[in-house]
């Protein structure tokens, strides 16, 4: 079954199977300390950028603990706007285009998105896809919720940063317009 999938979905599912073998077998079996180094070492994009840098050190160990790891294409539809959120989305390496009727953005190596119907409800506010092949570490929503009764009150501050990012780019959209 593998030989006849194309060659591209073969290389993406070669890739998805070696994390998940790696993760299993290498950082699920290592002491908790070392599994936190390990994790911090892999995600270095994601702690020297963005939404890490001011979070909990405690809060941010929690969620790299809790990374999984997903590969797209140039062109895959990662979210579809108004589809409901199931995970959030950190680039480890590629570029993605975040697009709705109001705005379009173009995110790169140690940004985020999926952040905001992720964090207070409701649907996707927009599609995002693939520009170049693109390694995104994911936090399920499930997970998160697993995370947020452990840190509530970061979680807290967290939506509190992220709904004022969203106030400042509304009002950057209509400060253009």
């Amino acid at each position: 079954m593998f030989q006849k999938l194309p060659r591209v979905e073969r290389q993406r599912t070669t890739a998805q199977y070696k994390w998940h073998w790696d993760k299993k077998n290498i950082v699920d079996i290592v002491s908790g300390q070392l599994r936190k180094d390990i994790m911090a070492e892999i995600c270095s994009n994601l702690l020297n950028k963005g939404m890490f840098l001011s979070l909990n050190k405690e809060f941010t160990e929690a969620i790299l603990l809790k990374l999984d790891k997903e590969y797209f294409n140039a062109g895959d539809i990662i979210i579809h706007q108004n589809a409901e959120p199931d995970s959030m989305f950190f680039i480890d390496c590629g570029r993605v285009l975040v697009r709705n009727e109001a705005f379009q953005e173009e995110l790169c190596d140690g940004d985020y998105f999926g952040e905001i119907s992720f964090l207070f409800g409701g649907r996707q506010s927009a599609t995002v896809s693939a520009l170049t092949t693109c390694s995104l570490f994911t936090l399920s929503l499930r997970e998160f919720q697993e995370i947020e009764e452990e840190f509530p009150h970061v979680v807290n501050e967290l939506r509190v940063a992220v709904q004022q990012h969203q106030n400042d780019l509304e009002s950057n959209d209509t400060a253009t317009e």
